[in-house]
């Protein structure tokens, strides 16, 4: 076994009633060289008096305290403290299960630069029912295929989160993360937009289908809750970063999977979603403007490699006419199938 210390960087924000439980899972993994980075991103509730305890009981806590910045500058400053020969991230509020250090560690041969397991998404209820799964194979692949897979229906589940996953700190040196801070304070470090990079500048990547991290469905995530913020609106700006990483490198069914993505759930979303809601018009205006601006660029790819007539309608009709794509397919998707899926 690897005996080198993993350093577990992870963001927290107001998240009093499922930290103690994320904490603890990471605490008693029975690969015992850990230091443990809690980042309290401006906490309102009494997450900071949690994570105080759990650090004057346990000297490989290390605790950050920083004004609400975001997830992104959390991470950030997180990674920045760790000292650890391997690094590893994860959510607030989801766990570890007991052997998952050791065993991906293990998967890290000296060719390979990131090590990946498989993960379960469940609510509370759900939680207690649980029982582990998975098979213990392992796959190795290079960078590329490892970020062409994520969009394909491969043996294994090779996802884009940021956790459930131990890099070579020595890897992830290479990477300017502050290089889009700027433009993205919000996304810079996001696994929506990091994870491709990441993933396809890797020498090798090793994947186990083994479930060794319990993701905790939470409604409230900035991801799932679906309302308009920054989260949404520099995606209007990260979505043709991206796009031009899978041109430069030809990756081809990326590219036309994330133009799809960045049509239909960025530029055409929020184009419903903010004449519902109360901003300023001044904000509205230049939202609008960039919305108009990056559709147009996009518009004759999306035609060229869309294949379902109903999407093509969909974006000719947006593309000539936006008020009457809200009222019709705009209205139909948002408060009909939406709410049917």
């Amino acid at each position: 076994m690897i005996n080198n210390l993993i350093s577990i960087v992870i963001p927290v924000y107001n998240m009093e009633r499922y930290i103690s439980a994320c904490i603890d899972s990471i605490l008693s993994q029975n690969y015992k060289d850990v230091e443990l980075i809690l980042v309290d991103d401006g906490s309102t509730d009494s997450t900071r008096d949690i994570l105080t305890k759990y650090a004057e009981r346990d000297t490989r806590i290390k605790l950050l305290f920083q004004e609400n910045k975001g997830v992104s500058w959390a991470t950030y400053n997180g990674l920045k403290k760790a000292s650890g020969d391997f690094i590893c991230f994860s959510d607030h509020d989801d766990i570890f299960l007991p052997s998952m250090l050791s065993h991906l560690i293990e998967m890290l041969s000296e060719d390979v630069d990131i090590a990946c397991c498989s993960r379960v998404d469940l609510h509370d209820e759900e939680l207690e029912k649980y029982n582990w799964q998975g098979s213990e194979s392992i796959t190795v692949v290079s960078g590329r295929t490892a970020v062409e897979n994520t969009i394909k229906p491969v043996d294994y589940n090779l996802q884009l989160p940021l956790w459930g996953r131990i890099y070579r700190k020595s890897f992830l040196d290479k990477f300017d993360f502050l290089k889009y801070a700027d433009l993205l304070p919000t996304l810079f470090m996001v696994d929506i937009f990091i994870m491709p990079q990441i993933l396809f500048k890797a020498r090798n990547v090793a994947y186990t289908n083994r479930v060794y991290y319990i993701h905790r469905e939470v409604g409230s995530s900035i991801s799932r809750s679906l309302k308009l913020s920054p989260f949404y609106f520099e995606q209007i700006d990260s979505f043709p970063i991206l796009l031009e990483f899978y041109k430069q490198n030809n990756l081809e069914d990326l590219y036309a999977d994330t133009l799809r993505q960045y049509a239909n759930s960025c530029l055409m979303r929020l184009w419903y979603k903010i004449g519902k809601s109360n901003y300023a018009r001044s904000f509205e205006n230049e939202i609008y403007k960039k919305i108009k601006n990056n559709f147009s660029r996009i518009y004759k790819d999306l035609l060229k490699m869309e294949k379902s007539f109903v999407y093509k309608l969909s974006y000719s009709l947006f593309s000539k006419c936006k008020w009457l794509w809200c009222i019709t397919i705009g209205f139909l998707y948002f408060n009909v199938i939406r709410k049917i899926k």
